[in-house]
């Protein structure tokens, strides 16, 4: 391990660094093949992963510092696929269940990768006044030049916007990346106007894939600092004062050829499966289940 990835040790966010832990799956990574890109093929490393014994969060310690962290998001690869499509429709169904069409305001996505999402928001809500946050420079680089300005490249962080400034405050497959998520829903408070809602999807760490398919799942990846579940999700949201308004399982539509890749599958048997799937053109079939996901809607 060189100084540059010297490993700092990570205290459980909801109960502290005098909470107690049990290992529940020791470390699997080399520091030559750190991927912290979103929507890649599952490569089923991680740091070591350890559930705590005071509020049952699973999180990985020790792992990488912080800011080498952060500078793999800001360089890292930006990947454009089919499932992009499926995953633009179910935010959108979320975000219209809480958005009224004629509403006005302040909509923020934090993680908007390149503005997919944004750009849909815009056309759909014209009164509503869009922006993103994204660090990795490659996916802003890849926005719509509709949307490019209304995206600050960075973390969300301190002086990006004036202080309660959003109706709405989003992020979609953020949470569990999220390196000090004590700090981060600090600065969602501090942005977000009084009675402004929330609206997080991501994994829940208890759902059907995690739960039958254990570190194999892709749930468990280097990525990933917290693995939330619904009960955790609620305890750190009432930790910074938010009103929990509804924490419930998620279905998604899933191409079938995403579906093949994200398995656990050996590759002698992935790649004749998703050939097979191609040949008869039923690659970009969808399948929709509720298999590895949540929706939370909370309120300032």
């Amino acid at each position: 391990m060189t100084e540059e990835n010297l490993m700092e040790t990570v205290f459980c966010p909801i109960c502290g660094p005098e909470a107690k832990f049990t290992v529940r799956y020791p470390a699997k990574f080399r520091e030559d093949d750190l991927a912290f890109v979103a929507r890649k093929t599952p490569t089923h490393t991680h740091f070591r992963v350890v559930r705590c014994k005071g509020c049952g969060l699973i999180y990985s310690t020790p792992r990488i510092s912080q800011e080498k962290i952060l500078r793999l998001y800001a360089q890292s690869q930006f990947i454009s696929e089919p499932q992009l499509q499926n995953m633009l429709r179910d935010y959108l169904g979320e975000i219209e269940k809480i958005v009224p069409r004629t509403t006005s305001g302040n909509f923020l996505e934090v993680g908007c990768s390149n503005g997919f999402l944004l750009k849909e928001v815009q056309a759909r809500y014209p009164s509503l006044n869009v922006f993103g946050v994204e660090p990795g420079e490659q996916a802003v680089r890849a926005a719509d030049d509709a949307i490019r300005n209304r995206i600050r490249t960075t973390e969300l962080k301190e002086g990006l916007f004036p202080e309660s400034f959003f109706d709405f405050i989003c992020f979609f497959q953020v949470f569990d990346h999220i390196t000090e998520p004590n700090r981060f829903l600090q600065m969602v408070r501090h942005y977000l106007k009084p009675a402004g809602l929330v609206l997080a999807i991501h994994h829940n760490i208890h759902s059907f894939l995690p739960t039958v398919l254990g570190s194999r799942a892709s749930t468990y990846d280097i990525s990933h600092m917290f693995l939330w579940d619904k009960s955790t999700m609620r305890k750190i949201l009432e930790k910074h004062g938010f009103r929990v308004v509804s924490i419930k399982d998620m279905a998604n539509s899933y191409q079938l050829d995403h579906v093949i890749r994200m398995l656990p599958l050996p590759a002698t048997l992935k790649a004749p499966l998703r050939n097979l799937l191609q040949r008869l053109h039923l690659a970009e079939h969808n399948i929709r289940a509720c298999v590895e996901n949540m929706v939370i809607v909370a309120a300032k």
